[in-house]
């Protein structure tokens, strides 16, 4: 059994960190808009390009959280969501990837964590919940329709590796039902 003070500690460190995911991707989504509304604003986009490369790495603790029960998150959902971003963070955005690729992945990332973030920061707000539950519908597929055409951009490029990256994409296409059927049975208690 736990104690309040191991309790307490486990939520102040969760709210440290929904914290610092919620500035993180704060910041990203505003230099992907400024890049947007001034289009040949590069340092925005480069900007937002290390940001990511260091937010999305943090969402590792996201895995260690589930894992220690720190957050309610299903552990193999976040390994999913969290390592398949990461590769590709890494991977395929990169400043000669077509903006448009970038944006239309960066976008919905950026605002469904913002609203996972203040979710775990403010989850008795039904406001929040509602947003939580209900923008994922648009959200993730635009945000893996980006991911997808991202493999496909560099598949252009290396050729050599077109059954691998076609099996990538399966995959994506793959965890990405799973992720989204996950959301709509939490959707459904919700």
């Amino acid at each position: 059994m736990e104690s309040k003070d191991e309790k307490k500690n486990k939520s102040l460190i969760v709210t440290l960190y929904s914290s610092t995911q919620l500035l993180g991707w704060s910041y990203i989504l505003y230099e992907i808009l400024k890049y947007t509304f001034n289009y040949h604003d590069a340092r925005s986009l480069n900007k937002s390009l290390l940001a990511l490369k260091i937010f999305q790495t943090l969402q590792l603790f996201d895995i260690v959280f589930a894992l220690l029960k720190m957050t309610k998150s299903n552990i193999y959902a976040s390994m999913l969501q969290v390592i398949a971003r990461i590769i590709n963070t890494f991977w395929l955005y990169h400043d000669s990837t077509p903006r448009t690729i970038i944006l239309l992945t960066l976008y919905p990332w950026s605002i469904s964590d913002i609203i996972r973030s203040l979710y775990y920061l403010f989850k008795d707000y039904y406001f929040i919940q509602f947003l939580r539950y209900n923008l994922f519908l648009i959200l993730y597929p635009l945000g893996v329709t980006g991911e997808v055409l991202a493999i496909e951009y560099y598949r252009t490029f290396h050729n050599e590796l077109t059954y691998v990256l076609r099996l990538v994409q399966l995959l994506l296409i793959i965890g990405f039902l799973f992720l989204y059927f996950y959301l709509f049975k939490q959707r459904k208690q919700f």
